[in-house]
């Protein structure tokens, strides 16, 4: 299982142990772990179009024709910078939001809006860990309480009796808190404590699929890396679906099969991690991960994404990144890219390239570039190779 590293924090470390007898659970590397195929999906989201509309101002078009699948124990990660449009797709993905296009498709059946009516008993297996736990838990009630709830929703079978039941306790050490949580309110938890309070509700309901958006955004580091490492070793342990929605590249390399790279309502590029990672086939992509930091490595900074986000209201013409790209040509500026199956290239361990998708007209020299700057960390500012500037214009 590939874990981020955590520092002792005393009793709590137990959160990242979540196999049997404190062992953690085997992780598949996504290297090797073959792409979602349709046909056997979990979740499937197809052509998704989310658009909102205010008086006095024009339509926000959130969302425009977002496309992907998850499989039964795979971890997709979704990112993207702030307003990127991730956010509103995972809701999407459980009809918390109205479409204005696409299908979203779980175990083959349409999932409905949300609306007056309970949803139906089939959906109660899809679930979402919200992003901000404090704001999704019952200030009011008990933690026992809330978790007994859930139990009842997943069984079908009354609540069980008391705020510390077994089963309530049991939910409550899967994610490494002692049974003494039971009888507390939320307010006496910290972040962490809370979101893993939100994630043991959820995971008593005995989900098959879960949308998790940014579950860790709020959260100090050490406490970033005990959810990610538990939300991964439950998807490996009970093979369940995970859809992870984070702005932080550095996390979702760690723990996700396969990647999803979102710009102004516009998934980008798609491909597994480790091949997503060593040779990204997009610059935006590209200019993601050069602006990770890197531990270790002097007088080197993480580089700066170059310019704003456009106005989603008034989003530019032709591909929606030129006005930011150090590679964008007339043609970008003019023409929408359609979308592509990724260039060739291979994974770190020399396996040949999979399935994969992106939207750029230069994408096959993005990925060249990556082999001339270095796969992992650009060289230049912009996150391409020093030399090349004079090529783009």
């Amino acid at each position: 299982m590939r874990t981020l590293a955590t520092p002792a924090v005393g009793a709590t470390s137990a959160a990242a142990r979540v196999g049997p007898g404190g062992a953690s659970p085997a992780r598949v590397d996504p290297a090797r772990v073959e792409p979602a195929r349709v046909d056997g999906a979990l979740l499937e989201l197809d052509k998704i179009a989310v658009t909102y509309r205010s008086r006095g101002r024009p339509p926000v078009q959130a969302v425009i024709g977002a496309t992907l699948s998850l499989a039964p124990g795979e971890i997709v990660g979704l990112v993207g910078e702030s307003g990127c449009g991730k956010s509103t797709l995972g809701r999407a993905a459980l009809g918390l939001v109205a479409l204005s296009g696409g299908t979203v498709r779980y175990e083959g059946r349409d999932v409905p809006a949300l609306g007056w009516r309970a949803r139906p008993d089939w959906l109660r297996s899809l679930q979402l860990v919200f992003q901000d736990p404090y704001a999704s838990l019952n200030p009011r009630r008990r933690v026992g309480r809330q978790i007994a709830d859930a139990i009842a929703l997943g069984t079908g079978c009354r609540r069980p009796d008391g705020d510390s039941g077994a089963e309530v306790v049991a939910a409550l050490e899967r994610v490494g808190l002692t049974s003494h949580v039971a009888t507390r309110f939320p307010h006496e938890f910290s972040g962490g404590q809370c979101q893993r309070i939100a994630i043991a509700r959820v995971l008593a309901s005995e989900p098959r699929c879960i949308v998790a958006d940014e579950p860790i955004s709020s959260l100090d580091v050490s406490a970033q890396a005990q959810v990610a490492n538990l939300l991964a070793g439950v998807a490996a342990e009970s093979g369940l679906g995970l859809l992870f929605v984070s702005h932080d590249l550095s996390v979702v390399r760690k723990i996700a099969d396969r990647t999803v790279v979102m710009y102004l309502g516009r998934v980008v590029e798609e491909g597994p991690t480790a091949q997503l990672w060593s040779a990204p086939a997009h610059p935006y992509t590209r200019s993601l991960i050069a602006a990770v930091p890197e531990p270790g490595v002097t007088g080197l900074l993480p580089a700066e994404i170059a310019g704003d986000v456009p106005d989603p209201a008034r989003p530019p013409p032709g591909c929606r990144f030129h006005p930011r790209c150090p590679l964008a040509v007339e043609r970008c500026r003019v023409d929408e890219p359609p979308e592509t199956a990724r260039p060739g290239g291979a994974a770190p361990s020399g396996e040949p390239a999979r399935s994969g998708r992106v939207r750029c007209w230069r994408s096959e020299e993005v990925v060249e570039l990556g082999k001339v700057g270095g796969a992992s960390r650009a060289s230049s500012p912009d996150g391409l190779p020093d030399g090349l500037a004079g090529a783009t214009q």
